[in-house]
């Protein structure tokens, strides 16, 4: 018996929907890394309604006190440290304000409304 990994694979229009169905691929291709580059305005980097953050991976500030890499903060009240990028309670990327961030780019894994991660159907 062929698995739904071999028919994806096999891109058989026979088996393709089904499969596809049965391994849910729209969520899991919500789940692949947003990048978003944009500018900050009073430390938050305000994100799309329909993908709000539920945590970052990477963040690199372009311009603001401090530029270059800032590590992920994982504080659940979105309060990050210097040179730290965190979620607000709102789903959108702040940062501290004594390194007065002006432009980022950061990854993130985005969720929906719900606290959902983010899926295609």
């Amino acid at each position: 018996m062929r698995s739904a990994r071999q028919a994806i694979n096999e891109a058989n229009p026979n088996l393709l929907a089904s499969a596809i169905q049965s391994v849910r691929l729209g969520d899991g291709l919500g789940l692949i890394p947003r990048r978003v580059r944009g500018a900050v305005a009073s430390n938050v980097l305000v994100l799309p309604e329909d993908a709000k953050a539920e945590v970052v991976l990477r963040a690199f500030v372009t311009a603001g006190t401090v530029s270059g890499h800032f590590s992920p903060s994982f504080d659940p009240d979105g309060v990050p440290a210097t040179t730290t990028a965190g979620v607000n309670p709102a789903g959108n990327i702040c940062f501290l304000s004594t390194d007065a961030v002006t432009e980022a780019e950061v990854v993130y894994v985005a969720v929906d409304e719900a606290g959902q991660p983010i899926s295609l159907n």
